[in-house]
């Protein structure tokens, strides 16, 4: 959950997350989706088994390589962790290219068939919920949307250019007093 949004760029931000959040909802056989970066909790016979690449999207690595070793995926709905969305339009561009990249990393690692199997959000559920979205919410929704261009336009760009060590963003790692 995040921290109620402040800038400017954290409450556009933040319209992506309410709306990435109704996607993973909808969406059928998306635990992948669930495994976020801000909080985990491992067994230590899976730790123990789990070697970090020097290039992964780790969020969707982790949940991987708890599939591929069969062990079981557990989300604790009841958990509540609070964090911050970037709070600059720059971190959230950095940020983004993470989460973009994320299949194409993940493919460096396991075989192309084994990632497609868990990245299943479909084109037509992300239209569903932006429609819905954007009726409810049409100001901040297509800022959302303005924001996000410049993002899928460098992936696009540098399509083969990829790096697995990301740069860090500050404006995402302090609390509030």
């Amino acid at each position: 959950k995040p921290f109620p949004p402040i800038t400017f760029s954290e409450k556009v931000v933040n319209t992506g997350i309410e709306m990435w959040n109704d996607v993973k909802k909808t969406q059928k056989n998306s635990d992948l989706y669930l495994s976020e970066g801000q909080v985990r909790a491992m067994r230590k016979a899976f730790y123990k088994n789990v070697t970090f690449p020097r290039m992964s999207a780790d969020e969707a690595f982790v949940f991987l390589a708890c599939m591929l070793q069969n062990f079981k995926f557990v989300k604790a709905a009841q958990a509540i962790i609070y964090f911050h969305l970037p709070a600059t339009f720059f971190d959230y561009v950095k940020q983004m290219n993470r989460f973009l990249k994320s299949k194409t990393i993940q493919e460096q690692v396991y075989s192309q068939e084994f990632v497609s199997k868990y990245f299943t959000i479909t084109v037509q559920t992300k239209l569903k919920v932006l429609f819905a979205h954007l009726f409810r919410n049409p100001i901040m929704v297509s800022l959302y949307l303005g924001y996000l261009l410049f993002p899928k336009a460098m992936v696009l760009i540098n399509r083969k250019n990829f790096e697995g060590i990301w740069t860090v963003i500050s404006t995402t790692k302090f609390l509030p007093e």
